[in-house]
């Protein structure tokens, strides 16, 4: 199967929801600059990114599993949706939010060295005690 062949089978299997995300994307793709190179995806670009935060990373999808498994517990105990899962939530639905707006602006994708800079100096202020 092609590439192509592909991305119109995994179309056709979409919601509606998902294939206006779908276009979106599409969309925000269209408009980029020509000479814009698409994102790289090499494992030895990130490889040693990856490994510096593996055991960060690792604990906070733990500290997630953890909340999941509470609201999984209060649904069977009958009980009212956590406080702070609710606020995840919304969080989570500002984010998405937020990503379909960006996505649609005609802005330069970051190079793989501005990316990780962010990355970095977002995990660094996460360490940070907060006051």
């Amino acid at each position: 199967m092609t590439t192509r062949e592909q991305v119109v089978h995994e179309l056709d299997a979409l919601g509606d929801r998902e294939l206006e995300y779908a276009a979106r994307l599409i969309e925000a793709l269209r408009s980029r600059p020509p000479e814009a190179p698409p994102p790289s995806f090499d494992p030895a670009v990130y490889g040693p990114l990856y490994r510096e935060y593996a055991a960060e990373d690792c604990a906070l999808a733990e500290l997630g599993m953890t909340d999941y498994a509470r609201g999984l517990e209060a649904e069977d105990n009958g009980r009212q949706r956590l406080p702070e899962e609710d606020l995840r939530r919304r969080r989570v639905d500002y984010l998405l939010a937020t990503a379909d707006r960006l996505a649609v602006l005609p802005l330069p994708p970051l190079t793989e060295a501005e990316l990780n800079s962010e990355i970095q100096a977002a995990r660094a202020q996460r360490r940070e005690p907060t006051r």
